[in-house]
């Protein structure tokens, strides 16, 4: 496959991505770029870690969790910042 056509690939991929999973894989994809994401670092997890990761996922998944915009919001009112 040339380059052109795994860019192709890649885009009708994304194409079918719902909204919550295009979100999810531009932050993968930000983290990419700038340096911050590294298979090699992933593989060093220990299971637990794994175990805990994959748990924070599937409670995200199901609607559970706060979003860091609230979380934010709320020590920015508490604390009087912009």
């Amino acid at each position: 496959m040339n380059i052109s056509e795994l860019k192709l690939t890649l885009f009708r991929q994304i194409d079918n991505l719902n909204e919550k999973q295009v979100e999810e894989l531009y932050g993968w994809f930000q983290n990419y770029l700038n340096g911050q994401f590294s298979i090699e670092e992933s593989e060093l997890l220990t299971e637990s870690q794994r175990k805990g990761l994959y748990s924070a996922i599937e409670e995200l998944d199901s609607g559970g969790g706060t979003l860091n915009e609230k979380i934010f919001s709320k020590y920015r009112e508490q604390y009087g910042q912009e």
